[in-house]
């Protein structure tokens, strides 16, 4: 719906957050050790060239975009690690 100040508002009713059985994440040398696989992990491995397609996909979308916004997030970062 669009709100009285004509921002748009979603409502996702019960599911309010993503699945963490639907993350993706690719594995490379550089991952393979600092990421947590198999077993109870949500970390699902994309294989290489899908991660590849998708990017490709996303990069084209954002080309035709007017204006693109980013907002840089660490998750469980720290001045140790």
């Amino acid at each position: 719906m669009i709100a009285a100040n004509g921002a748009l508002a979603a409502f996702s009713g019960q599911y309010t957050g993503r699945c963490p059985a639907h993350k993706r994440v690719v594995r490379s040398p550089e991952s393979q050790d600092h990421v947590w696989w198999g077993g109870a992990s949500p970390n699902v491995p994309l294989p290489d060239p899908s991660f590849v397609a998708n990017r490709a996909l996303a990069l084209g979308f954002m080309a035709q975009q007017p204006h693109i916004y980013v907002q840089d997030g660490y998750v469980n970062w720290g001045p140790e690690v």
